[in-house]
């Protein structure tokens, strides 16, 4: 966990948008080909949150200084992103076994951090810089989408009277539902009231 929040404070000092999407790509960087999996077993499910909140907010050792606001969203995005992280490593597991990938597990946890990106955005807790984090969490929910729709990833659906009309009703749900996400940020993006000239 020490490395992509070192990463991120880093990032943030320097205010370099890049470097702190970096800390939120769903693959190991190639220097450091472990980086998944160590986040993921650094902590668990009932000290997540807690400890990332040392991390981002409360760590005397650390010269960053974020206010509550912004840290808060911070900790929603990285407790998202340690969800998303351990479904990721379960289907790069289960593709190592030749076993069942479950793509929509991974896809909807990457969407659940990426609308805690859109909520950092949306109320105005993050700067314009970390607009990479956005595109980052984008490109990857398609790609996510993309994966589970062609694992058959509507199974939990009811099917209607008039998808007798329509066979290709839930081929492409999930990546449907990534583009009303991808929207979501476009509109974020159209909205922006502020004024960077």
């Amino acid at each position: 966990m020490e490395a992509i929040f070192k990463n991120f404070r880093e990032a943030h000092i320097a205010g370099n948008g890049y470097q702190l999407s970096d800390t939120l790509l769903p693959i190991s960087p190639s220097e450091e080909p472990g980086r998944l999996r160590s986040f993921f077993n650094s902590t668990n499910a009932a000290n997540i949150k807690s400890d990332i909140q040392y991390n981002v907010l409360y760590d005397r050792q650390s010269t960053l200084r974020l206010s509550t606001e912004e840290g808060k969203a911070w900790v929603d995005v990285y407790t998202a992103y340690w969800a998303a992280t351990g479904e990721i490593i379960k289907a790069e597991d289960a593709q190592k076994t030749n076993s069942m990938v479950n793509w929509v597990a991974v896809y909807e946890a990457w969407k659940e951090m990426t609308n805690a990106i859109i909520r950092g955005y949306s109320t105005s807790c993050f700067e314009a810089w970390t607009i990479p984090c956005l595109y980052i969490s984008g490109k990857y929910l398609r790609i996510f989408a993309i994966k589970a729709d062609a694992a058959g990833g509507s199974t939990d659906k009811a099917i209607d009277f008039q998808d007798d009309f329509n066979p290709d009703t839930a081929k492409n749900e999930k990546l449907e539902d990534a583009a009303r996400v991808l929207n979501r940020m476009f509109q974020l993006c159209v909205s922006d009231r502020y004024s960077f000239f």
